[in-house]
């Protein structure tokens, strides 16, 4: 099942079409698609992630692409083969990275692994952190694996009942900030009041935390608005 992050997937398999040949390790065939693997990966871990692959569509029939996954000590690298469109823009970077944790996810338990973004020589150009998803009824939360389980959790059931979308979720510097994703501003602006309910409601969860909410496009690129808690309003005197 395809996530909320994988929307451009579909884009990058068809501007990756770059064929490689065996000196880049052994080779798997799914669809057109091909991931060659070196040791020491297992053929069984590489299956896994050439299926998560074509589930996904970035393994179809249209176009014939290549894949790489490497093992150096204990991290895997997940290495495609791109355009510098593709490199550059960030927008990209947001599928591959939740293609990374999926992969990381359910086929290599959650084992540390990169994404490498490469030219057609497999010299890597650009790395990408990979994300885990969560799926709180219709709310996906994807969230870096630093973040602590409880927090993606406490979060998720603030939002399964009330949100239907997508929910980028980062916490450092004791600081939570959740991005709800929208696919335009005139409709972000109008989650504003609920956005607001939400930004208190996560403040109570995680004093003394700070938090906000912000707005933003599919991509996480732009910011329609922030939102923080509103002040604690002071108590009548008797």
């Amino acid at each position: 099942m395809k996530g909320c992050f994988s929307v451009l997937i579909f884009l990058i398999a068809i501007a990756a079409a770059v064929f490689l040949s065996n000196d880049y390790g052994k080779k798997l065939t799914f669809l057109k698609g091909e991931l060659y693997y070196t040791d020491p990966v297992k053929e069984e871990e590489a299956k896994k992630v050439g299926k998560i692959l074509q589930e996904e569509g970035y393994f179809n029939n249209k176009r014939r692409v290549s894949v790489q996954l490497k093992k150096e000590k204990k991290q895997y690298q997940l290495r495609f083969v791109v355009t510098p469109e593709a490199i550059q823009e960030k927008k990209y970077h947001l599928s591959f990275a939740y293609i990374g944790g999926k992969i990381a996810q359910k086929a290599l338990q959650q084992a540390p692994l990169v994404v490498h973004l490469c030219d057609e020589k497999l010299k890597t150009k650009q790395t990408v952190q990979p994300f885990y998803t969560k799926q709180f009824s219709n709310t996906e939360i994807a969230y870096y694996p630093s973040t602590p389980l409880k927090t993606v959790d406490k979060i998720g059931a603030v939002f399964q009942n009330i949100w239907n979308g997508s929910i980028f979720l980062e916490e450092k510097n004791n600081q939570i900030t959740v991005w709800p994703r929208f696919v335009s501003k005139e409709k972000a602006l109008k989650a504003k009041p609920i956005a607001q309910a939400i930004a208190h409601k996560l403040q109570t969860l995680f004093p003394p935390k700070k938090v906000q909410v912000i707005l933003t496009d599919r991509y996480l690129e732009e910011k329609f608005l922030k939102i923080q808690p509103l002040p604690p309003t002071p108590q009548s005197e008797k």
